[in-house]
């Protein structure tokens, strides 16, 4: 193992031979180094290598023939993308020593597909292996990203040398230890334009489509599953609510889609869902008063209303605070819009602290709050409506601000964000 860990050291430090490179070939033509393509046009692409650098015989531990997707400077790797992983000092041996190249294919399909997802890249989440995944599955994922414009495919063939093994003292497994990556070619470098700003991104929990050219330069990144709604109880519907969020540059929209299942009509549940809103408005604002209805917010919180606004016990609306407005009670949050053949309610609010001055059981205490001491402390836009496609759902459009530099422009701000949104989406049954 000694000998092997020297290998290692060698070889990072070794120049690469000059005979070892990557033939790259795209719709059955050469590509040459640094050669740029329209992802549209490309119709197959594969790799075959030659020469790489040598190992001995006994060299042990896995080489990878790997395809990087990196943004178009070069500097972030997002995405690796696995054509062959070779394991075993014999296997590899044999891999390195072909006497006819072998040709891998990376699109249409791949022979052995495999994929890395890093934490690091723009698509998020943390470190995760998929064997179903193509190639072609990475490039559609990048033609509704905006890092997609132009994408730089790294071509590399890594060897990590088997260095021990350990056993993990929670579950008893033996695992292998590797070391660094060494190259053994010379990467190869390509790029491939793959952003189609007039595709559609389908929504499919919310029977909806839009396209990036329709949302010009707001800079969309991802759609997401957060399980946002988990807390929300069957407010009025048997099931929970699908869920779905979409990532812009500056902005998380997540989006709930409530299905009912009762005989009222769809105009009912909309107008529960907004008496229901400010009902935990006008509960939570008055959360320092003695004569306070606890069941009433306890109720309230239970269903799990709070999800849509961020109304916590350190957050209210201070228009419906009893103290300084004898009318909070007949205040709403609620305004009609409509938006091309979407109509609805929207709440647009700026959010500010209240601590009471006394104990009390339930979140927090009661006794007087002095309106001089509240601070901003957030902004909540929510925007909701029948949706078109499926009269008996409503769904709920959500933005909050928790943290960052608050300002009482922001949820103004957003709210043109959000209705810039929700304008270009094409609902379908």
């Amino acid at each position: 193992m000694k000998k092997n860990a020297i290998l290692g050291v060698l070889l990072l430090f070794n120049a690469i031979i000059v005979n070892a490179q990557f033939n790259v070939t795209l719709n059955g033509k050469k590509v040459a180094a640094g050669q740029e393509f329209n992802y549209a046009d490309i119709k197959n692409l594969t790799v075959s290598f030659s020469n790489p650098q040598e190992l001995p015989t006994y060299s042990d531990g896995y080489v990878m023939l790997l395809c990087s997707f990196l943004d178009e400077s070069g500097l972030k790797e997002n995405i690796k993308y696995i054509a062959k992983k070779i394991e075993g000092a014999s296997s590899i041996n044999a891999f390195l020593n072909q006497k006819l190249p072998k040709t891998y294919s990376l699109y249409p399909y791949s022979e052995e597909p495999d994929f890395i997802k890093y934490s690091f890249g723009y698509f998020g989440g943390s470190y995760s292996s998929d064997s179903k995944t193509q190639f072609s599955d990475i490039c559609e994922s990048y033609k509704f990203n905006r890092y997609g414009g132009k994408v730089k495919l790294k071509f590399k063939m890594e060897y990590h040398e088997l260095t021990g093994s350990h056993y993990d003292p929670n579950n008893g497994q033996k695992y292998n230890d590797y070391g660094k990556a060494v190259e053994l070619i010379e990467p190869f470098e390509m790029f491939v334009k793959i952003a189609d700003k007039n595709a559609f991104i389908n929504c499919n929990s919310i029977n909806a489509k839009f396209k990036l050219a329709d949302i010009g330069n707001i800079g969309f990144v991802k759609i997401d599953s957060s399980g946002k709604w988990s807390k929300v109880k069957n407010i009025s519907a048997n099931n929970s609510p699908t869920d779905i969020c979409f990532v812009f540059e500056n902005t998380r929209i997540n989006i709930a889609n409530l299905v009912y299942t009762n005989t009222r009509s769809s105009a009912e549940n909309l107008a529960e869902f907004k008496t229901l809103s400010d009902r935990l408005s006008y509960t939570q604002a008055n959360l320092c008063n003695r004569n306070l209805d606890e069941k009433e917010l306890q109720k309230l919180v239970d269903m799990g209303i709070t999800s849509f606004f961020n109304f916590y016990n350190n957050t209210i609306l201070e228009r419906f605070d009893k103290k300084n407005n004898k009318n909070a009670e007949s205040e709403t949050i609620w305004e009609s819009f409509t938006l091309n053949n979407i109509s609805g309610f929207k709440a647009v609010n700026t959010l500010k602290t209240n601590k009471c001055s006394e104990r009390k059981p339930l979140y927090g205490g009661y006794g007087p709050a002095d309106p001089a001491q509240r601070k901003l402390n957030g902004s909540s836009v929510v925007y909701v409506f029948i949706n078109p496609a499926n009269p008996q759902s409503l769904l709920v459009f959500s933005y909050i601000q928790t943290e960052g530099n608050f300002n009482e422009n922001l949820a103004k701000e957003k709210s043109v964000f959000m209705e810039k949104f929700i304008s270009v989406l094409n609902f379908s049954k």
